[in-house]
C-alpha cells in the first residue's frame, strides 16, 4: 500500500508541474502527452520494478457481454447527474473555472485529437493507474473501504475543488464496477461511455456556438441518469457472481504507509484554495494597478466604426463620442449589430440583432 501512494504521489508531481507545462504550451498534445507519458509510462515502470505481472495485477480480463454492455450503459447514465451536480456546486460555490482556449478546438483534427485524448486515453490510462494498481492493495480493508478510499483519490487527482463535487458518483461507480467483477475491463468501459459524450459535447460547442447545450443540463435529466444508474447497478450487481474472500491480515493506516497521502492532501488543498480564490477574486491577479494620464483633449470627438463579419460583409455600426471636463471625461457609445450566421473554413461565426449603449 504504501508503495502505490509513492506512485500516486510521482504521478501527481509529474502532472501538476509537466502536465501543467505541457498543456499550457500545447493544449491537446500535451493532453495526450499528459495520459501516455505521466499517468501510464510510470505505472508500468512501476509494476515493472516490482515485478508485477501486468494483466494479473490489474486484473484484465474479459467480464463477458452482459456486463460490458452494462458498464457503458452505467457510464452514460451517471453523465446527466454529474453534469447537474457540477453545475449546482458551481452556482453555490460562485465560480466556474477557466478553461484554456486551446481546449477548443476549431479543426476537425483538432476535434479528432481532442476526442482520443479524453474518450479513448484518460479511461485506459487513469484506470489502470487507480483502479488497476491502487487499488487492490486497499481492498484488504474491505470492498467499501477500497471504493470509497481510491475514489477519493481520484477525486483529489484532479486537483480542483469544483469537479471534486461533480465526479463523486462517477469515482465510486467505477470502483464498484472492478470489484464487484473482478476486472478493470467495465470501469475502463464505462469510463469512456462518460468522457465520450462530454468530448463530443465540448467539440460541439466549440464548432456549433449557436447551440444552447447548457440547457440540457437539467434536474429531471439527472433524475433520469440517477434511475437508470440505480437500475444499471442492481442489474451488474446480480449479474456479477464474483465472489472472493477477504485477506486474513488487515492492514491498518499508519504514518509508515500513508504519509505521501498526506502530501498529496497538502498539494490538493494548495491547488483547490488557488483555484476557488482567484475564480472568485480575478481581480487578485492583477499584477500593477492601471495608470490613466490626462488625455491631450480640449474638444469633443466622435468616432464612427463599421461592424464586419468574418466574410467582411457590413453588419452593424458602432459610434462613440467622448467630451472632456475639467475633471471627468465622459465617454459614450451606441452599438447595432443585424443577425449573422457564416461558415468559413470550419469554423462557425454568429450572432443574433444586438443593441447596446454604455457611458463611461
Amino acid at each position: 500500500m504504501r508503495n502505490v501512494n509513492i506512485l500516486f504521489l510521482v504521478v501527481i508531481i509529474l502532472v501538476l508541474i509537466f502536465g501543467s507545462m505541457m498543456q499550457s504550451t500545447a493544449p491537446l498534445w500535451g493532453l495526450v502527452g499528459t495520459q501516455i507519458f505521466l499517468i501510464l509510462l510510470p505505472t508500468l515502470i512501476y509494476l515493472r520494478v516490482s515485478k508485477l505481472p501486468l494483466r494479473e495485477t490489474i486484473r484484465w480480463r474479459w467480464p463477458g457481454g452482459r456486463l460490458a454492455i452494462l458498464s457503458i450503459l452505467l457510464g452514460i447514465s451517471v453523465i446527466p447527474f454529474a453534469l447537474w451536480l457540477g453545475n449546482l456546486f458551481s452556482h453555490l460555490l460562485g465560480y466556474t473555472p477557466g478553461i484554456h482556449p486551446g481546449f477548443f478546438p476549431s479543426t476537425s483534427g483538432q476535434a479528432v485529437l481532442m476526442f482520443a485524448g479524453i474518450a479513448i486515453l484518460a479511461p485506459l490510462c487513469e484506470e489502470i493507474l487507480f483502479r488497476g494498481v491502487i487499488q487492490p492493495p486497499y481492498e484488504r480493508f474491505g470492498p467499501w473501504k477500497a471504493v470509497l478510499f481510491v475514489g477519493f483519490l481520484f477525486l483529489v487527482f484532479h486537483l480542483s475543488l469544483l469537479r471534486l463535487f461533480a465526479l463523486i458518483p462517477v469515482a465510486l461507480l467505477l470502483g464498484y464496477l472492478v470489484w464487484a467483477s473482478n476486472s478493470l475491463i467495465p470501469a475502463v468501459l464505462a469510463h469512456a461511455a462518460y468522457n465520450a459524450p462530454i468530448a463530443i459535447l465540448n467539440n460541439l460547442s466549440s464548432l456549433r456556438p449557436d447551440i444552447p447545450w447548457e440547457t440540457y443540463i437539467s434536474l429531471p435529466l439527472a433524475i433520469a441518469g440517477l434511475l437508470g444508474l440505480v437500475v444499471g447497478l442492481v442489474l451488474f450487481h446480480r449479474y456479477a457472481t464474483t465472489s472472493r474472500p477477504l485477506d486474513a491480515h488487515q492492514p491498518s493506516f499508519s504514518p509508515h504507509n500513508s504519509w505521501p497521502v498526506l502530501i498529496i492532501l497538502v498539494i490538493f488543498v494548495f491547488t483547490a484554495s488557488l483555484e476557488f480564490v482567484f475564480s472568485r477574486f480575478p481581480d487578485l491577479l492583477v499584477a500593477r494597478p492601471l495608470q490613466l494620464t490626462v488625455p491631450p483633449l480640449e474638444q469633443p470627438k466622435t468616432w464612427h466604426y463599421e461592424l464586419r463579419d468574418p466574410l467582411d460583409t457590413t453588419v452593424g455600426e458602432l459610434q462613440c463620442q467622448m467630451t472632456p471636463g475639467e475633471v471627468i471625461y465622459s465617454l459614450e457609445c451606441q452599438k447595432e449589430v443585424e443577425r449573422f450566421t457564416v461558415e468559413l473554413d470550419q469554423s462557425l461565426f454568429h450572432m443574433e440583432s444586438t443593441t447596446s449603449h454604455w457611458n463611461v
